[in-house]
């Protein structure tokens, strides 16, 4: 494919150009806020793309917003006739994997989940959660509940794991009463012919796994880039593994220090084939105070949610971002609660 020079490709630093031109098969590399990962990865997937067809090379980001902005910052420098452009989030390469094959899934919201976790527990009742009876019918407890069952199976552990890690921690019963009710949540959305992010991601994922090695879709790609891999949760990454099986090459940026990838959920692709890289230079300076006002109180939770987002886009981790209100009963805390599931936005008391 022909293509015009990256108007960036000039100005990389050593460090971002040789991330650029390593041929190994498993590049990562890290650097915080303002380092260049973006230029880096747009001149790579740039470059990748003219030794392959650009529908053979695969981008994953965190969101939607992230997947259209990587979109925008390559697409005028790609040229020539192409039949796809898989740049996505780890749930819209899932949609599209089940989709090929016949499969048409139906996901829900956040909010819908919360709701399906209302139903089911007050279908259930104290009898089904007897480590937790008094709880049961509070909303606190209904929170705490699906936000449990989403990092569950975000988590992507079988639940015989799940029971060992609790019993290591004295909290066997507690966990023991949430896997139970997951399976019954699970078979509820699967019945109803429903599935959820992480159902969805896990789905697609068994489907890669059984995947003929020589199949076509076994080998559709040949190179993935994984933007922000520090926000890529188990059952997202689990989508590399049999694509990696099958072949296909990885390049991975995180804020993370390049020596902690061993850890969940990167432990398989810390190879020794593994080239490691770290941007150390600083292009960016710390960001000016604004403020940002609302209307109505109707669209404040999503323009919380917006701020968020963007700058989890910068590179900021969700544990060094937090949302003040006056009262965490209110309101107010209720609709924020509401717009941070709805986006998939980890959050905790």
């Amino acid at each position: 494919m022909d293509m015009a020079a990256p108007p960036t490709s000039e100005h990389l630093t050593a460090e971002q150009q040789a991330v650029v031109d390593d041929d190994g098969d498993r590049v990562l590399f890290s650097g915080g806020p303002g380092s260049g990962k973006t230029a880096t990865l747009t001149a790579r997937y740039l470059r990748l793309v003219r030794l392959h067809p650009a529908s053979a090379v695969l981008v994953l980001c965190p969101s939607a917003a992230g997947a259209q902005r990587f979109l925008h910052a390559v697409l005028p420098h790609l040229a020539g006739g192409f039949d796809a452009l898989p740049i996505t989030t780890p749930w819209g390469l899932a949609h599209d994997v089940l989709s090929r094959h016949g499969a048409e899934p139906v996901l829900i919201t956040g909010a819908d989940q919360r709701e399906e976790v209302s139903r089911l527990l007050a279908a259930d009742g104290p009898a089904r959660w007897p480590s937790a009876a008094h709880l049961v019918g509070r909303r606190a407890f209904t929170s705490e509940v699906a936000q449990a069952v989403n990092d569950l199976q975000c988590a992507a552990l079988a639940d015989d794991e799940v029971l060992a890690r609790a019993e290591a921690a004295g909290q066997r019963a507690r966990w023991a009463d949430l896997v139970g009710f997951v399976t019954r949540y699970r078979s509820t959305l699967q019945a109803r012919g429903l599935v959820d992010g992480s159902g969805l991601l896990l789905a697609a994922t068994r489907l890669l796994h059984r995947l003929d090695p020589q199949s076509a879709d076994a080998h559709r790609f040949v190179h993935v880039i994984v933007d922000d891999a520090h926000r890529v949760t188990p059952a997202a990454a689990g989508l590399l593994e049999p694509l990696v099986a099958h072949g296909v090459t990885v390049t991975a940026a995180t804020d993370l220090d390049g020596s902690d990838l061993s850890a969940e959920p990167w432990a398989g692709l810390a190879r020794p084939t593994v080239s490691p890289f770290r941007l150390t230079s600083a292009f960016t300076s710390a960001a000016d105070r604004r403020l940002v006002t609302c209307t109505h109180p109707s669209v404040e939770a999503e323009a919380v949610v917006g701020e968020l987002l963007a700058a989890a886009d910068e590179g900021v981790a969700w544990s060094e971002m937090a949302v003040l209100v006056r009262s965490a009963a209110g309101p107010r805390a209720r609709s924020v609660a509401r717009a941070l599931s709805r986006h998939g936005i980890p959050s905790g008391p």
